[in-house]
């Protein structure tokens, strides 16, 4: 099988091909087809992942070389079908992250586009940039900080645009589900929650860096430890339960991260009770921002998917956080009253 004969086959292509799963593997990752120009010239090789009907395992097929045009016929085809991603090799994340932030200018000033659109844009520059920045050599990333800094402020802007901050969040956060995009969720849904509380700008945009970088320590876990389906081992939750710390190490050395950054970092897996992790803190020993960070987490976490349960709804989350809180008093009162009237406004 090859690209030409997908294309100009007469036959229906769900007949020959279905798309493959979109999640990162064998040396490839997504790129979702609405950041693409049909006619456009593209600075990297950009693939389609296929599979036979009668084969299930799914192959990669060259489909624009780089420095060519996409093929006006393959773009419409592919919109026909409703294929949402082509992809890239993984090597080309940097190729990538600057063809997105070059694109990302003229999006963001254009009138044709909605406020979503252009936050789907930002928010895909912004995983793509977490996904760099997380398997970076730990000496490079002070320097790769000033665009992640750039997109926040994208965000923030767009956020304060909206009458509805908690429906616009989620209406970018359903797009993805990885460790990247919980840490851009959890970022997200911050900053529109510090801006509800009338934060001042610098706040805000400390706030969302520290919600952006708050899991970097889980890089230095196992992959399948995180994806396992099973209880875990004493030993095994040990190593999760060093992230935390993972994390401002690794974040010490970078002097953009403000001392309430670092300490969010650090403690947002601490419990009110101190049944928490990794020092058992109890609330009044708990920073006020890795308190608010510690509600925000959790409300991500338990409304996305994971490979043991189900996702919850909103009013499912917000009942079973409140009810945490009564039997343990996990979260801070005031603020997480503070963040079901955010999540609930109507």
């Amino acid at each position: 099988m090859d690209v030409k004969k997908i294309f100009y086959s007469p036959l229906k292509a769900s007949e020959v091909l279905t798309t493959a799963s979109s999640s990162e593997e064998s040396g490839y990752t997504p790129l979702p087809l609405r950041h693409l120009t049909a006619g456009a010239e593209v600075p990297f090789n950009l693939y389609l992942k296929v599979k036979n009907a009668d084969d299930p395992k799914p192959r990669i097929l060259l489909m624009c070389a780089a420095g060519n045009k996409l093929d006006n016929l393959y773009y419409v085809k592919l919109v026909q079908l409703k294929i949402v991603n082509l992809y890239f090799a993984s090597t080309d994340l940097e190729k990538v992250i600057e063809y997105l932030e070059q694109r990302k200018d003229n999006f963001l000033s254009s009138a044709e586009h909605s406020s979503v659109e252009k936050a789907v844009l930002v928010y895909d520059l912004m995983q793509n940039w977490t996904k760099s920045f997380f398997a970076a050599d730990k000496s490079r990333l002070g320097s790769q900080l000033k665009l992640s800094l750039k997109s926040i402020d994208d965000l923030v802007g767009l956020i304060k645009q909206e009458v509805k901050p908690n429906e616009f969040v989620f209406n970018i956060r359903r797009f993805n589900a990885d460790l990247y995009s919980h840490s851009l969720n959890v970022c997200m849904m911050g900053l529109a929650f510090v801006n509800h509380l009338n934060w001042s700008p610098f706040k805000i945009k400390e706030f969302g860096l520290g919600g952006l970088l708050h899991d970097i320590g889980m890089t230095e876990i196992p992959q399948n430890l995180l994806n396992k389906a099973t209880p875990l081992t004493p030993d095994e939750r040990h190593q999760i339960e060093r992230h935390p710390n993972n994390s401002a190490r690794i974040l010490k050395g970078l002097n953009c991260l403000g001392m309430q950054s670092m300490l969010m970092v650090q403690q947002h897996h601490e419990n009110g009770d101190g049944s928490g992790y990794p020092q058992g803190l109890k609330l009044a020993e708990i920073n006020p921002w890795a308190q608010i960070l510690r509600i925000i987490d959790s409300y991500e976490a338990v409304t996305s998917p994971r490979p043991w349960r189900p996702a919850l709804t909103p009013l499912e989350a917000l009942l079973k956080m409140c009810g945490e809180w009564k039997q343990g008093k996990i979260y801070d009162p005031g603020y997480l009253d503070a963040f079901v009237k955010f999540i609930t406004k109507k």
